[in-house]
């Protein structure tokens, strides 16, 4: 096929082979209602603020914070803030 004389754009097949038709009673998704239903709670919540779970975040200077500042950031633990206070206050 060449895409400069036929369009590359798939077209739709009225009935495919390997497709069954769908019967015209049943619901294009049964779950339809309930998926409209979270959308609507889930909107709620955030409006109400209830959908942020982690506090507002707050910088911190590392070259002058304590080590229990130091523990509050991610992947510091208590022995890693104690060697970078330590080190900081050897090495100025």
């Amino acid at each position: 096929m060449n895409p400069f004389v036929h369009s590359t754009v798939a077209r739709h097949l009225p009935l495919a082979p390997w497709r069954r038709a769908r019967p015209a009673a049943m619901p294009a998704c049964p779950r339809a209602g309930q998926r409209a239903l979270r959308q609507v709670l889930g909107a709620l919540l955030l409006s109400a603020g209830l959908g942020v779970a982690a506090p507002p975040a707050q910088a911190v200077d590392i070259n002058q914070a304590t080590a229990a500042q130091l523990e509050g950031l991610r992947g510091i633990g208590p022995r890693t803030a104690d060697i970078i206070v330590r080190e900081r206050e050897r090495g100025g």
